[in-house]
């Protein structure tokens, strides 16, 4: 998997950008009155997105290793 997202980390990044622009536009409808419980859904759903993003990025490795430099 690790390969398969260098290789084409590009089209993943895309694909991810466009999925967490989706999913802001859900948020901006779901907000509407009455919509209380699917609010809980939609931030899970971004933290899900967000998380992939940055395990992903590898940027949880570049955090991992400046935190253990010390």
């Amino acid at each position: 998997m690790k390969r398969w997202i260098k290789k084409h980390s590009k089209i993943f990044l895309i694909a991810l950008a466009l999925l967490l622009i989706g999913n802001s536009i859900r948020g901006i409808v779901i907000s509407l009155p009455g919509r209380e419980w699917e609010i809980v859904i939609h931030s899970t759903i971004i933290a899900l997105w967000l998380s992939i993003l940055f395990f992903g990025s590898g940027a949880a490795d570049k955090l991992s290793n400046w935190w253990e430099k010390d």
